[in-house]
């Protein structure tokens, strides 16, 4: 459901970081942070291996139960034996075990799902937030753990594969081995062991080596140990010592070795994170940073709103007039937003998230609510394994929730970044934490020679309906144009005029420019929620903002073109109702992407229609004709045996309503929202909470 994606982050309300020591920057000393996760204070010792941050292996050691991150800092000394690596020593809390049954010690959950999952928040916010300030390379993410840390290093794997390169639990095991997903792993267990028997920690290595679908004869690897190849690229080694319970010493240099040797460096494993860098090369074909001083979508924010069930209850103003609703919490830079009520009563949204952080700037990104929409959790990146390393990365999110309780995220994915050499289409990847998604094989619904995008989905009975905004014709010729450039007037075939525009390098000539009057008309530039460089999500007016767009006047003037006599063609320039089609933005680069949008220039009400049984085979039907003056852009529902979409409009939020997807019937009244691109999720009492995206001023 293109509202506009593990449960990610389940328990954090309210999650900062500081630090509890100033910054050491040096290899020898180590920092002390601490985070404020569901109103609990958490701590790690990280050692950084720069004074500036650098994407570097990140590695993330779990003391035993009964331990602590300043003593195993010694013990695994990962720092000293891989001094190039952020090492995270994160601190346990007081946990119960059948060893200490009134929990006085300090541990770690052993399974995914235990303890709401605190600890694997605790995972998330520590690795978003050093990612976020650049010193994470998200292809070498590593977990190592003793005895209950190795416990909840298998149980990091099982939900957060996506995130990990390799792990090395020792003197563990896991009692959902077979839930696992392949990954490179090292286990090492000592045969006198009476804490966690060998026995049970071999029953656990030989269900590695078979999910990792490692040779049936392992060889040597070092002193004690055997390595088990592996065609998909997982090997699993085994280091078993005649010791008992206790950490060996050899560990943390051998641990590191199998650390080096693994990457998520093969498309399928994981998602990129991009390298904005370009003086370091684009090596994924991602594009460069935008000037984040221009307009774009990064500067538009998510509003959460709080909907009464009847409009009779909505406030209003002393002539008796709906008063538009207010926020009840803000997403910053933001847009695209989608939003589904869980079956744990808890609310999962997925956006479009423009942060500062290169790393996380133009993904997808996740948060959840505890209390119906009011507080959520900080955004983090979703992680998205499965996508091929050229292609753009996926965008526009929507979320539906399945019977067995797995999460759906309908993404628009194109083949590579250029739009003008490859058509996007809809395709999908599965989740069951909200988290760590992989890519579904194959595409859920595309038209030959025609953009789907940005599509709303919902399942009524038993029959899935997939519903996309079409494009205008302009929009769909329209492709890798370079916008209003500086100096460039429209870019090289990128004028307004149907297939058109100004020819390359030729502005319009003296006084023969587009005249006062004849530029863009208000609200007829980039559309809100457009940015410039195609970001686009489709307000009402289509122009940044109400006069925004090249207004009466502000088109090429009088003797503003460029080449001199060289002004547009006979018949051409830029014909009626023509906006700076997608792609344009302020000048190359300004722009986070040549992405198309939706346009609502010539469709308004229309959009494709395709229904399935499975929610992965869609099928076109009857395209759509709804009676509305605004794109079929939003977000589709199914309650009370009928479906209804949502969509945006001068004035507020628009509702239809139909009982078999074809015939539709809109509501006579608005709801005063002000947001465009709406997502919703109707609560057990009829409230709905729409997540809308809120243009600024540009």
């Amino acid at each position: 459901m293109k509202t506009f994606n593990t449960l990610l982050l389940a328990a954090i309300l309210s999650c900062h970081s500081h630090f509890a020591q100033a910054d050491v920057v040096t290899r020898a000393e180590s920092v002390t942070r601490t985070w404020t996760i569901n109103g609990v204070e958490r701590e790690a010792i990280i050692f950084l291996p720069a004074e500036k941050p650098t994407p570097s292996p990140l590695i993330l050691g779990f003391h035993g139960h009964g331990g602590r991150a300043a003593a195993v800092q010694r013990s695994m000394h990962f720092q000293t034996e891989w001094p190039e690596a952020v090492v995270v020593y994160p601190q346990g809390l007081k946990t119960k075990s059948p060893r200490d049954p009134e929990g006085a010690k300090s541990g770690w959950q052993n399974r995914f799902g235990e303890m709401d999952d605190r600890d694997l928040n605790f995972v998330d916010v520590v690795v978003e937030s050093l990612r976020q300030e650049g010193w994470v390379d998200d292809a070498r993410i590593f977990a190592s753990g003793h005895s209950n840390g190795a416990g909840f290093t298998y149980a990091l794997w099982n939900a957060r594969p996506g995130m990990l390169a390799a792990v090395a639990p020792v003197a563990g095991g896991s009692a959902d081995a077979a839930k696992l997903t392949p990954l490179p792993c090292m286990h090492i267990a000592g045969r006198t062991d009476k804490i966690v028997p060998i026995a049970t920690q071999e029953r656990t290595m030989a269900a590695v080596r078979k999910i990792n679908k490692c040779s049936e004869e392992g060889t040597p690897w070092a002193k004690d140990c055997e390595r088990w190849d592996s065609k998909e690229g997982t090997p699993f080694v085994a280091m078993i010592t005649d010791g008992g319970h206790s950490y060996p010493a050899a560990a943390p240099a051998l641990i590191v070795r199998f650390f080096k040797e693994q990457r998520k460096n093969k498309a399928g494993d994981a998602q990129f994170k991009p390298n904005f860098d370009t003086a370091q090369g684009n090596p994924h074909g991602n594009p460069p940073r935008p000037n984040m001083n221009g307009n774009g979508p990064w500067r538009n924010d998510i509003g959460v709103f709080r909907v009464p069930a009847s409009q009779d209850t909505a406030p209003k103003s002393d002539d008796g007039r709906i008063e538009p609703l207010a926020p009840v919490h803000t997403f910053s830079r933001a847009g695209v937003a989608s939003i589904v009520r869980l079956k744990s009563g808890e609310l999962l949204a997925a956006f479009q998230w423009f942060p500062e952080a290169p790393e996380s700037f133009d993904k997808i990104a996740m948060s959840r609510s505890k209390d119906d929409g009011k507080t959520w959790s900080q955004p983090i990146t979703a992680q998205i394994a499965g996508t091929d390393a050229t292609e753009c990365p996926p965008f526009d999110p929507t979320l539906v929730v399945l019977d067995d309780d797995r999460i759906r995220l309908y993404i628009t994915r194109n083949s590579t970044h250029d739009f003008s050499k490859s058509i996007p289409s809809i395709g999908s990847a599965i989740s069951t934490d909200g988290q760590n998604f992989t890519i579904e094989p194959g595409t859920r619904f595309a038209i030959a020679g025609e953009p789907v995008i940005d599509c709303a989905a919902a399942k009524l009975g038993s029959t899935w309906h997939l519903i996309s905004p079409k494009q205008s014709p302009q929009r769909k010729r329209q492709g890798n144009g370079n916008g209003n450039g500086p100096g460039n007037g429209n870019g090289p075939g990128n004028g307004n005029g149907p297939g058109n525009g100004n020819g390359p390098g030729n502005g319009n000539g003296p006084g023969n420019g587009n005249g006062p009057g004849n530029g863009n008309g208000p609200g007829n530039g980039n559309g809100p929620g457009n940015g410039d460089g195609n970001r686009p999500s489709n307000g009402p007016g289509n122009g940044n903002g109400p006069g925004n767009g090249n207004g009466p006047g502000n088109g090429n003037g009088p003797g503003n073109g460029n080449g001199p006599g060289n002004g547009n063609g006979p018949g051409n320039g830029n014909g009626p109702g023509n906006g700076n089609g997608p792609s344009n933005g302020n000048g190359p680069g300004n722009g986070p992407g040549n992405r198309p949008g939706p346009d609502n220039s010539a469709t308004n009400g229309k959009a494709y229609h395709a229904t399935s049984t499975d929610g992965i085979n869609f099928t076109r039907v009857g395209d759509l004709d709804i009676a509305v003056r605004g794109s079929v852009l939003g977000a589709l529902v199914a309650i009370d045996g009928q479906l209804r979409f949502y969509g945006a409009a001068q004035g507020g939020i628009w509702c239809a309503r139909s009982s078999d997807g074809e015939k539709w019937i809109v509501d006579k009244q608005v709801i005063a929202l002000p947001g465009a691109d709406p997502g919703v999720a109707i609560l057990p009492n009829g409230e709905m909470v729409f997540v809308a995206t809120v243009m600024k001023g540009r």
